[in-house]
């Protein structure tokens, strides 16, 4: 309307912006995640490769949110009229 603005855009993470304290992000959703685990279980090599695993997924997608909350504060910031943003994330892997 008149008073409103709604954006969608799409944006290409680059790399240099998503491992900016990437592996500490890492480290400690992986170990927030083990202090959950007993310790007979921190022995079985499944068990931690899954861990590393999510923790690894986890701090990325986390990362991905924050640049996302980031750029819309900008935008809305710069452009008060606009309510509502809607970002869609493309990143560095090759499309086939």
């Amino acid at each position: 309307d008149e008073a409103h603005t709604v954006l969608v855009a799409e944006v290409e993470l680059r790399e240099e912006a998503m491992l900016v304290g990437l592996r500490a992000r890492i480290d400690e959703t992986r170990d927030a995640i083990l202090a959950t685990v007993s310790d007979a279980k921190r022995q079985n090599d499944d068990l931690l490769d899954y861990v590393s695993d999510r923790a690894a997924v986890q701090a990325t997608l986390e990362r991905t949110e924050q640049i996302i909350e980031e750029v819309a504060a900008q935008i809305k910031a710069r452009n008060p009229r606009i309510s509502h943003v809607t970002i869609e994330v493309e990143g560095i892997a090759q499309q086939s």
